[in-house]
């Protein structure tokens, strides 16, 4: 005879590991699914002036002024103005990379977090 006590324990241990399987398959998907698979990791960084802004559900893509030409720059949080300057710092880079979202295709990516007045993630 199983004690009362220990079904409890059993139970909530088969509960536990169905929510934490399910956890992992949604941070799984998700690492499936991100762009920066196959990036190479850079440190670079620097300032330009915003010339044409893309803005996607989470992403913000930006050609800059002081960037070759073919080079974006992907960012997340609010998108900037175009003419507005911005300080970047570059952790990640990645050729011929095609946006499904935006149904283009971008030469070169550099995927960067911004330090710039402004373009703070929004606030929920």
């Amino acid at each position: 005879m199983t004690s009362p006590i220990r079904t409890v324990t059993l139970s909530a241990v088969l509960c536990l590991a169905t929510i934490a399987a399910a956890g992992c398959s949604n941070v799984e998907e998700k690492l499936a699914t991100s762009p920066l698979i196959g990036a190479e990791r850079i440190k670079v960084s620097g300032t330009g002036k915003v010339q044409e802004v893309m803005a996607t559900g989470r992403y913000v893509y930006m050609r800059l002024d002081s960037s070759k030409p073919g080079v974006w720059h992907v960012v997340t949080g609010n998108a900037p103005e175009v003419g507005q300057s911005v300080t970047y710092r570059g952790y990640a880079k990645l050729d011929n990379f095609r946006s499904p979202t935006l149904d283009r295709s971008f030469d070169k990516l550099i995927f960067a977090s911004t330090k710039t007045p402004g373009l703070a993630k929004k606030e929920d």
